[in-house]
């Protein structure tokens, strides 16, 4: 399902994100990826949603051939991919159902199908009593669950969840 060839990025600065990772993972797979800050964590999951090519090397995402895919197709690979980004992403301008309802908007749902499903997640993940609030207005684990309910809204295939924190 997920499946890196020789991957390698380097960035415009002359600093390598990454050097020549090779790895599959299949579906039912539950893997962990752990390293030091500036190992390439961050780098790997924005390489796997196509926010930035790699210098050289393969990557194919289900059906989906990352590096050759076309820009108007990115969507549809997004869709498939649902991301928890270690600083959330979430917009402070818009309350946590605006927030978790955001990519059934740019899916095309309607307002009444959109606010079903979301409510459905956000009470699945706890947050249901927040609905009218702010980011502002949540508590650090709160936020956490917000951004994990916008990341699995369009029922992904695939999640990445990529966080600062871990237990040693």
């Amino acid at each position: 399902m997920i499946k890196l060839d020789s991957v390698s990025k380097t960035f415009g600065t002359g600093v390598t994100g990454l050097d020549d990772i090779t790895f599959a993972v299949e579906k039912g797979e539950f893997v962990f990826l752990v390293g030091p800050t500036g190992a390439g964590k961050s780098t790997l999951f924005r390489l796997m949603i196509r926010d930035v090519l790699p210098t050289k090397g393969s990557i194919l995402i289900g059906d989906y051939d990352v590096v050759k895919l076309p820009s108007h197709k990115i969507p549809h690979l997004r869709k498939k991919v649902g991301v928890v980004f270690q600083d959330l992403k979430l917009l402070l301008d818009r309350t946590i159902h605006e927030n978790i309802s955001l990519p059934l908007q740019v899916a095309g749902l309607t307002s009444s199908e959109a606010m079903k499903k979301v409510d459905e997640i956000m009470k699945q993940v706890g947050i249901l009593e927040h609905r009218d609030k702010f980011p502002i207005q949540l508590s650090g684990g709160e936020l956490q669950r917000t951004a994990i309910a916008r990341a699995l809204i369009l029922s992904p295939d695939i999640l990445l969840a990529d966080s600062a924190y871990f237990i040693s």
